[in-house]
C-alpha cells in the first residue's frame, strides 16, 4: 500500500469498516438470509431500508477514523 501513498493503518481501517458495514447489506451473506428467513422478511424491502442506514454509518466510522488519525 505504501507504494501508492496509503499507510498500512489506513488500509486496515478501510477494510475493517467495509467488512463490518458491507456484511449486513450483501446478498451473499448467509447470516443475512438466515435473519430474513426467521423474520419472514424480503431482501428487496430490507435493502431499501438498510442500505442508506449502513452507508451513513460507514461514513460516520470513516469520519471517526479520520478524527482519531487512523486514516492518513
Amino acid at each position: 500500500m505504501e507504494s501508492f501513498g496509503v499507510s498500512g493503518m489506513g488500509a486496515a481501517c478501510a477494510l475493517i469498516i467495509g467488512n463490518v458495514v458491507g456484511t449486513f447489506v450483501s446478498p451473499f451473506s448467509p447470516a443475512l438470509w438466515l435473519a430474513l428467513g426467521l423474520a419472514e422478511g424480503q431482501m428487496g424491502k430490507y435493502l431499501k431500508l438498510a442500505f442508506p442506514i449502513a452507508w451513513l454509518f460507514s461514513a460516520i466510522l470513516v469520519a471517526a477514523a479520520l478524527f482519531m488519525g487512523m486514516l492518513a
